[in-house]
């Protein structure tokens, strides 16, 4: 994934998403974490709504892949707890839209 410019200070990533979004927007989410840590460099916030997330999904990584994991951007925030329709941090309610980066890479458990 190549991305030359977002044109803003986030990205917008949701479980539900259709595949292929470019996070620009909650319209154009991206579907994992991982596209969105690919892209953190153009951005200082990272935006995901409520949902679970593996490590090995998206971003070039192997299903099932027991090595695989979230690799943080330094300077770049991630902030859970959205439900897809915010357009200001301060809207996002954590209790209420549960955001986990799930370890459970079979989805077994």
């Amino acid at each position: 994934m190549v991305l030359t410019s977002l044109g803003s200070s986030n990205i917008h990533v949701n479980a539900s998403a259709t595949p292929g979004g470019d996070g620009r927007s909650w319209a154009s989410a991206f579907n994992h974490l991982q596209y969105a840590l690919d892209a953190s460099l153009l951005i200082n916030e990272i935006w995901v709504a409520a949902g679970i997330y593996y490590p090995d999904d998206g971003g070039g990584q192997s299903n099932n892949d027991r090595l695989a994991s979230f690799t943080l951007i330094d300077g770049v925030s991630i902030y859970g707890g959205f439900n897809g329709t915010e357009t200001q941090l301060d809207q996002r309610d954590p209790e209420l839209n549960v955001t986990v980066l799930s370890g459970d890479i079979e989805q077994d458990d």
